[in-house]
């Protein structure tokens, strides 16, 4: 679908910065309602769990490649608190961003 694979290129582009349903149904021209249906009708997950596994994955990365201590990579992927990153990362991922990185 053609709605999907631009949006998904959006969020790709744009994963360090704010995204939101209502900005990349902007910049597709499309409705965030109906952006919404497409998205979870044709990928099986919602926009929002798209975008934070893509963040998330992104984090896992500069976690095993870096030596950034978590709150800079939380910033740096648009989480303004480390502490909540940490809880999502938990949630995801089943280890705390430091366990992470030292397994």
């Amino acid at each position: 679908n053609l709605i999907v694979r631009k949006s998904k290129a959006f969020v790709d582009n744009h994963l360090l910065e704010d995204i939101t349903l209502a900005k990349v149904a902007a910049e597709i021209h499309v409705s965030p309602g109906y952006l919404s249906r497409v998205f979870l009708k044709e990928i099986g997950e919602n926009f929002s769990d798209y975008v934070i596994r893509n963040k998330i994955e992104y984090a896992q990365k500069l976690l095993c490649d870096t030596k950034k201590k978590v709150y800079e990579i939380s910033a740096e992927i648009g989480y303004t608190n480390p502490h909540y990153f940490s809880k999502l990362f938990k949630e995801r991922v089943g280890l705390t961003p430091l366990e992470y990185r030292n397994r």
